[in-house]
């Protein structure tokens, strides 16, 4: 596989990502939401120059969807959470915790929009997963 940064340049990235999620979080604290997303979609780009199959990017997605769902925008949360969970599912697995905590967000997002059926589905499916994790 060709690499197309040096080291160098993807700690940089990898530096740039931590500083814009921290910050995101931060923001979020304060009750700034609608900064938190710009700094979340920050993260999500460069989470996604590192490669599809880098951590850093369905947890960007995570955060970003935290931030839309606190901000009352549901159907933008449950996008980037269905982004978030399949990319976890195609590089984790469907029974790794990670898919079975974004399970538990879209549940939650789900239920705030009057969806109750289909968060118990999901919740259940999150339950199955931690069961038979034992977590």
């Amino acid at each position: 596989m060709r690499r197309l940064y040096s080291d160098a340049a993807d700690q940089e990235k990898r530096d740039l990502w931590a500083r814009s999620i921290g910050a995101g979080a931060a923001r979020c604290l304060r009750g700034e939401h609608d900064k938190a997303v710009s700094l979340f979609r920050q993260s999500v780009l460069l989470a996604t120059d590192l490669g599809p199959v880098d951590f850093r990017l369905p947890k960007s997605l995570d955060c970003i969807a935290a931030a839309c769902f606190r901000l009352g925008r549901l159907e933008e949360a449950q996008l980037f959470l269905n982004e978030a969970l399949k990319i976890c599912i195609k590089t984790l697995g469907d029974h790794h915790h990670t898919v079975a905590r974004l399970l538990g967000h879209r549940a939650k997002v789900l239920r705030a929009g009057g969806q109750i059926e289909e968060a118990r589905r999901l919740e259940a499916r999150r339950e199955s997963i931690r069961l038979r994790r034992g977590c």
